[in-house]
């Protein structure tokens, strides 16, 4: 199998920011086809219901058409800065499902997220990323 799992470190501070920056990148990786509606969709899906799985841990997911590749991608702040922000982030965890997923990677993607339940998993991710 492929590898599905990816950390990602950035210098945003919100998952508004976070999420249009993953854009650009996913789409230059071929992950996302381009002219696709991720950013409204992953708003879509915050409205629908809380992505917070753990203070200041968010967890957008989205199977989608235009989702070439599925992947799991671990973010983390690059900076170490102390934030006064009321919608900061210590970890996003974004998980995009192709439709034509392997059986192989569904099993993997869905054993990733029930580990999420522990959390000295989620410390794990927040201090030392997925790898």
């Amino acid at each position: 199998m492929k590898k599905i799992i990816n950390d990602y470190a950035t210098n945003k501070l919100t998952l508004a920011e976070v999420t249009e920056e993953l854009v650009e990148l996913l789409e230059s990786n071929g992950v996302l086809k381009e002219n696709n509606t991720f950013i409204k969709d992953v708003h879509s899906r915050s409205e629908q219901g809380d992505l917070e799985i753990y203070p200041a841990v968010y967890l957008p997911h989205l199977k989608q058409s235009y989702i070439n590749t599925s992947q799991i991608i671990v973010i983390t702040r690059s900076t170490d800065i102390a934030i006064q922000h009321k919608q900061h982030f210590e970890l996003i965890i974004f998980v995009v499902v192709a439709m034509d997923v392997s059986e192989e990677a569904q099993t993997y993607i869905r054993n990733f997220i029930k580990s999420l339940a522990d959390e000295a998993y989620i410390q794990k991710l927040i201090t030392k990323g997925a790898m």
